[in-house]
Parts: C-alpha cells; structure tokens; sequence
C-alpha cells in the first residue's frame, strides 16, 4: 500500500486548523458591533478580518479574498451595496450577508442585485451563525 505519509506522521495541528478555517471578512463602521461579530466568529474556529468603512473593505476583499463577507448597508465611502457591486466586478466570489438597522429598507435592491441574505440590526448571533453556515454551505454545493 502507497501512503503520503508513514504511520505516526501527523501534520502539525496548526497547518490543519490554518488549512480548514473558512475566511470571513465584517465590514461595520460602529466599532462596538464589528468587534463583537469578529470576536462571535472567531471563537466558531473561523478566519475573521474587519473593515470599518466600504473602501477599506473593498482592499480587504481583493487582498483576503474572504468566503463569506457580512456587510452593513450603509457605510462611509462606500456603500454596501456598491461594495458588492464593485467587488463582483473584480471577480470577488464571496458570498453577502447585508446588515441594515434601517428596516428593510435597501434590503429588496440588495437582494436583487447579488446579496444572498440579509440580518436586521440589533442582530441575534443565533441569525449570524446561521447565515454565515448558509451562504458557506451553498459555496461547497
């Protein structure tokens, strides 16, 4: 029998971890809330960088080039929505939860145009799992 490695040979469990955590990128300019979504998010084992405005969040995409990406509607600089769109335009393949605390107000365009769900402020972290695991779980179908 072949095997790549010999018995007792184990990757480190830092390779193994760095290899499965699924990269999430939180774009939320009220520090407060996007501090607690990345601290949520990276004690479910997964890969969390932040953005507090669109522009940045945008670099972040291009350099991170994250899965899922949970995303605030109204932001300075850039607006969510034009984030995604501009994203999409760079061929970014992340997937968008849109945050609103505004009603559902933008929530149908986002809908329309690219976001595959959306979370109403205050949020439920309960939600924020949730939606994370959907829009992962429909990347690996």
């Amino acid at each position: 029998m072949i095997s790549a490695t010999e018995p007792g040979d184990e990757m480190p469990q830092a390779v193994v971890t760095r290899i499965a955590r699924r990269r999430i990128l939180v774009i939320e300019d009220e520090a407060n809330a996007r501090e607690g979504l990345c601290l949520l998010l990276a004690d479910e084992g997964f890969d969390v960088r932040e953005a507090a405005d669109g522009e940045e969040g945008l670099r972040q995409i291009v350099e991170f080039n994250p899965e899922a990406v949970l995303c605030d509607l109204e932001l300075p600089k850039l607006g969510g929505l034009r984030l995604m769109h501009s994203s999409r335009q760079l061929g970014a393949s992340a997937g968008f939860i849109m945050m609103t605390g505004s009603g559902r107000t933008g929530v149908e365009e986002a809908l329309r145009t690219g976001a595959d769900t959306y979370l109403l402020k205050p949020l439920d972290l309960g939600a924020v799992l949730l939606a994370v695991e959907l829009v992962l779980g429909r990347q690996t179908h």
